[in-house]
C-alpha cells in the first residue's frame, strides 16, 4: 500500500530545485500518512502503551474497557484493540495471583491467540514486524516460558560460591541518586540495570572519564 501511495502523490521532477523540494515534501507526507494508516491497521503500539490499565482497576471488565478506550485513540482497528485488551488482561490476572496456566487459558479463550508454541519454534522464523497479531502472542509466550526459566536460575544460583569466586571483584555500575529511594522502612535500591561485577579499576576509569568529560 505504501508504494501505491507514493505513486499517487509523486511529483514529476524536471531539473528545478523547487520541483525536487516539492517531491521531498510529498515523500514526507506519504511517509507520515503511511504511519497513520499502519497504526489504524493494528500496530502493536496499542499494546505497548496499555500497561497502566492492567494495574489501576479493580476488576477485569473495567480493565478491558479502559484498554479498549486507550487503543481506539491511535489504533482503532480490531487487532490493535485486541492486542491492548490481551496485554492489560495478562497484567491484571498476574497481579491478582493467577497462575501462568490460568493466564494462558484466559487469553486463548478470549482472544484466540495461539499460545501453544515455544520460543524455540518461534525464533528461527521471527522477524521485525509491527502488528499486534504478530507480536503480542509472541510476547505473552515469552513471559509464560522464559519467566519460569529465570525463576529456576535464581533458585539454583549459589550466591556464596559466586562471592568466593569473585572476591577480587566488586559490584558496581550506575549507583547514584537515581538508584536510591528513602522509605519509612529505611533506604532501598532500585534499577539495577547497569550493575555488574568487574575489576576494581573499572570504577576509577569511569570516574576519570566523567571528570574529563565535564
Amino acid at each position: 500500500m505504501k508504494k501505491q501511495l507514493k505513486m499517487l502523490f509523486r511529483i514529476r521532477c524536471v531539473n528545478g530545485e523547487d520541483d525536487i523540494q516539492e517531491q521531498g515534501m510529498a515523500e514526507d507526507f506519504v511517509s507520515g500518512l503511511w504511519r497513520i494508516i499502519r497504526n489504524l491497521m493494528g500496530g502493536h503500539g496499542s499494546a505497548m502503551r496499555v500497561s497502566a490499565a492492567g494495574w489501576l482497576y479493580p476488576d477485569l471488565e473495567q480493565t478491558r474497557a479502559v484498554a479498549r478506550a486507550t487503543a481506539k485513540v491511535t489504533h482503532n482497528h480490531p487487532e490493535g484493540i485486541k492486542g491492548a485488551e490481551a496485554t492489560a488482561s495478562c497484567i491484571f490476572l498476574a497481579r491478582n495471583g493467577k497462575s501462568k496456566e490460568e493466564i494462558r487459558e484466559y487469553v486463548t479463550g478470549e482472544f484466540h491467540y495461539n499460545l501453544n508454541r515455544t520460543l524455540d519454534e518461534i525464533r528461527p522464523f521471527y522477524h521485525h514486524v509491527e502488528s499486534c497479531q504478530e507480536t503480542v502472542p509472541e510476547a505473552i509466550i515469552a513471559f509464560l516460558e522464559a519467566g519460569e526459566g529465570m525463576v529456576k536460575e535464581l533458585e539454583d544460583f549459589d550466591y556464596e560460591r559466586f562471592c568466593k569466586e569473585h572476591r577480587q571483584e566488586v559490584c558496581h555500575g550506575d549507583c547514584n541518586q537515581h538508584n536510591i529511594i528513602f522509605t519509612r522502612e529505611g533506604i532501598g535500591f532500585m534499577n539495577f540495570d547497569y550493575w555488574h561485577c568487574g575489576p576494581q579499576t573499572e570504577d576509577l576509569c569511569l570516574f576519570m572519564r566523567k571528570i574529563l568529560g565535564s
